[in-house]
């Protein structure tokens, strides 16, 4: 069940961590939760025009760093 073609019918699976080394995210059992992601992203103008374009990705970059 650990390979990746499981994925493709869109549905989230449970796989067991790989043997050889720690997973990169597992449950309390040890199990490591894989699921399709899909994330849309949009730039638009800042309502503050004084606000950097790197301000926001900033951000953007830390909110996509908390979902990991």
């Amino acid at each position: 069940m650990s390979d990746d073609s499981a994925l493709d019918d869109g549905s989230g699976v449970l796989v067991p961590p790989p043997l050889d080394g720690p997973p990169d995210v597992a449950d309390a059992d040890g199990l490591v939760l894989r699921f399709p992601v899909e994330i849309e992203v949009r730039l638009v103008a800042p309502f503050d025009r004084e606000q950097l374009v790197s301000e926001a990705l900033d951000r953007l970059t830390a909110a996509l760093e908390g979902l990991a």
